[in-house]
C-alpha cells in the first residue's frame, strides 16, 4: 500500500493537480480517490482504508511531497555537480503582502556544450543581509 500511495502522490504531483479537496463537508480528494481507484480489486484494500486514516493526513501528505521535491533536487543537483561549467542565478522578489522570497537557478552547461537552466527554488527569507542570503545559498545547495 505504501508503494501505491506513494505513486499516486508522485502522479498527481508530476501532473500538477491538486493532492486534496479542503471542504470540511467532503473528505475526499484526487489522492484518496485516485488511490481508490487503483486499488479497488484488491481485497483488503477496503479494510486499510478504514484503519489507516494517519496516512491521509495533510501533514502525511506535505512530508510525501517534500521528501519527492528532496529527492528531485538532490538528482538535480548531484549531475550538476558531475560537470565542469555552472553559474548560480538568485533574485530577491517581494510578494504583495510584502514577505520577501530569494529564487534560485542554477545554469550549466553538459560535455556536449548543451545549456541547461534549472529553477531549484523560491525561499521565503527574513531579511535580505548578505549573512541571510549566503546562508540560504549554501543551504538550499547542500541538498546533495
Amino acid at each position: 500500500m505504501l508503494m501505491k500511495m506513494l505513486s499516486s502522490m508522485r502522479f498527481l504531483a508530476r501532473q500538477g493537480l491538486p493532492v486534496c479537496v479542503r471542504r470540511r463537508s467532503d473528505d475526499t480528494g484526487n489522492y484518496r480517490e485516485l488511490l481508490k481507484l487503483r486499488t479497488d480489486n484488491i481485497k483488503y484494500t477496503q479494510s486499510w482504508f478504514t484503519r489507516k486514516q494517519r496516512y491521509f493526513s495533510y501533514d502525511v501528505q506535505n512530508e510525501m511531497l517534500n521528501l519527492m521535491s528532496q529527492h528531485v533536487l538532490h538528482s538535480l543537483l548531484a549531475d550538476i555537480k558531475k560537470h565542469d561549467f555552472f553559474s548560480l542565478i538568485c533574485d530577491e522578489v517581494t510578494d504583495e503582502v510584502r514577505q520577501q522570497h530569494l529564487g534560485i537557478s542554477v545554469r550549466w552547461v553538459d560535455a556536449e556544450f548543451s545549456i541547461y537552466k534549472d529553477f531549484l527554488g523560491l525561499y521565503a527569507i527574513s531579511k535580505a543581509d548578505a549573512e541571510t542570503l549566503t546562508n540560504l545559498i549554501q543551504d538550499a545547495l547542500l541538498v546533495c
